[in-house]
């Protein structure tokens, strides 16, 4: 489409994120991330998607998005809901929009992107008996893409 895409995950993720099509990265554990973020978007970015389910992460993207930004959180923080900065909502004239699932449009616009090659999805193939292993990498973050079970395999 286009856009520039900057992926905010832990630093063990850069290359992944990179090779995925990221023009732009950001360590999403720094002590500077606002500010860093701004300053590698030139006053920050135009939209966040947020996929993260932390309350940090959703907090943080409000004072980085730039003025007039949308923000798409997707999903729920496991911790209590954020605090979101009223300021900074008002002030900047952002767009705050929350979204749990697509709906079928959304599903067959995802399909033709991975079908035409725009979107490159990771897979890791797992057999049934590696279920409960998989579960725990995910679990610590370790799976990069998606994990699929293949009945298949032995």
């Amino acid at each position: 489409m286009g856009l520039k895409v900057l992926a905010i995950s832990n630093k063990s993720k850069e290359e992944h994120c990179r090779n995925l099509g990221a023009d732009y990265f950001q360590d999403a554990y720094a002590d500077d991330i606002v500010e860093s973020i701004r300053k590698m978007t030139n006053g920050g970015p135009h939209g966040v998607i947020n996929l993260a389910p932390a309350k940090k992460a959703m907090e943080d993207s409000v004072l980085y998005v730039r003025t007039r930004g949308t923000l798409v959180f997707v999903g729920f923080p496991k911790e209590n809901m954020p605090e979101m900065n009223s300021f900074y909502i008002v002030y900047n004239c952002l767009t705050i929009k929350g979204s749990l699932t697509g709906n079928r449009q959304d599903v067959d616009d995802a399909i033709a992107f991975v079908t035409n090659g725009a979107v490159k999805v990771p897979v890791e193939l797992v057999r049934l008996e590696d279920v409960p292993t998989a579960f725990e990498k995910l679990h610590k973050g370790e799976i990069k893409g998606r994990a699929v079970v293949d009945m298949a395999l032995k």
